[in-house]
C-alpha cells in the first residue's frame, strides 16, 4: 500500500468517525411519553381529572431554545377549574416522582425576598409584559405584580409563595446554564397564584432533569390541589408518564467530559 492510499484510507476512516459523532450529537434528550393507562391527547399529551379539576399536560411542546432540553425537562401545562373552590397554583405543589420515589422539582424561574414589599426578580432583570402563557380567572401572586404589570395581582395571603421553596430552587438555574432561564422561558412559564372557578392557565414548568433515569422509568406528573382560601389540599392529581431513552454527547450545560450534569437535589 502506497503513501497515497494510506492517507485515503486514513481519512475515510476519519470521515467516518465524525458522521457517528455527529449522528449521535443530533440524538434528542431524553423526554417523557404519556403511560398506557392515561387518557391521550395526541402522542405526547396526557389528560387527567380530579375533583373538577383538569390538567393537560404536552411534553414535546417547547419550541423556544431547543437545546434547554438536555438540562431541563420543558411540560406544556393547562389547568381547569371546573371546581367550585379557588385553585392555588404554587411551584411546590407541581413535582415529576419517578417509579423510586425520586422527586424533581419544578424550577421557579423567579427569585423572591421574604417580604412582601420587595417584589420577585429574575435573571433578565425585566418585566415580562408580552407573555405567551394563556390566562383567564386568574391573579398573579403578589411577589410576582412588579414582573407581571398587565396581570391583577392577589394582594392576600392565600397567593404567597414559599419563599424556602424559592431559595432552595431558584440557584440551581445556575448549574443547569449560566443564561438560564432565558427570557423566551420567562415569557412562556406558567406563574403562581390564584385560579379562580370557571378559570383556565396554560403554561410551561421546568422540572429538573429527568434523563438521567433509565429508559422505560415510570414518572408521575403530580399535582397537589389545595384550596387557596382555606389551605387544605383537596385531592391529589397524577398523570403517569414514562422516560424514554435517550443519547446526547456534550450539550449546553455539561462538563467537559460529556456528563450531563445532576442537579437534582436529594
Amino acid at each position: 500500500m502506497n503513501i497515497r492510499q494510506t492517507i485515503n484510507r486514513t481519512y475515510r476512516h476519519l470521515v467516518q468517525l465524525c458522521a457517528l459523532l455527529f449522528c449521535a450529537a443530533c440524538v434528542q434528550p431524553a423526554t417523557l411519553a404519556p403511560a398506557d393507562s392515561v387518557t391521550r391527547h395526541g402522542p405526547t399529551t396526557a389528560v387527567n381529572t380530579s375533583a373538577g379539576v383538569t390538567i393537560t399536560a404536552s411534553t414535546d411542546m417547547w419550541s423556544g431554545d431547543a437545546d434547554i432540553t438536555g438540562v431541563i425537562t420543558p411540560v406544556k401545562v393547562t389547568v381547569t377549574n371546573a371546581s367550585k373552590r379557588v385553585l392555588r397554583i404554587r411551584y411546590a405543589d407541581l413535582s415529576l416522582v419517578s417509579e423510586q420515589g425520586v422527586r424533581y422539582a419544578t424550577l421557579p424561574p423567579h427569585g423572591i425576598e421574604d417580604e412582601i414589599d420587595r417584589p420577585a426578580k429574575n435573571i433578565a432583570r425585566t418585566t415580562i409584559r408580552e407573555s405567551d402563557f394563556v390566562a383567564e380567572g386568574f391573579r398573579v401572586a403578589a411577589h410576582y405584580r412588579a414582573l407581571y404589570p398587565n396581570l391583577t395581582p392577589d394582594m392576600t395571603s392565600r397567593a404567597f409563595v414559599d419563599p424556602s421553596y424559592h431559595a432552595f430552587y431558584y440557584p440551581l438555574w445556575q448549574q443547569a446554564g449560566d443564561d438560564l432561564p432565558t427570557l423566551t422561558m420567562l415569557r412562556q412559564v406558567l406563574p403562581e397564584g390564584v385560579l379562580d372557578p370557571g378559570g383556565t392557565l396554560d403554561g410551561f414548568l421546568y422540572f429538573e432533569y429527568v434523563g438521567n433515569e433509565p429508559g422505560g422509568t415510570a414518572m408521575h406528573f403530580r399535582v397537589d390541589l389545595v384550596d387557596a382560601d382555606t389551605g387544605q389540599m383537596f385531592a391529589t392529581l397524577h398523570i403517569p408518564f414514562v422516560v424514554t431513552p435517550y443519547a446526547v454527547i456534550v450539550p449546553r450545560g455539561t462538563n467537559g467530559n460529556g456528563d450531563i450534569p445532576d442537579f437534582h437535589a436529594r
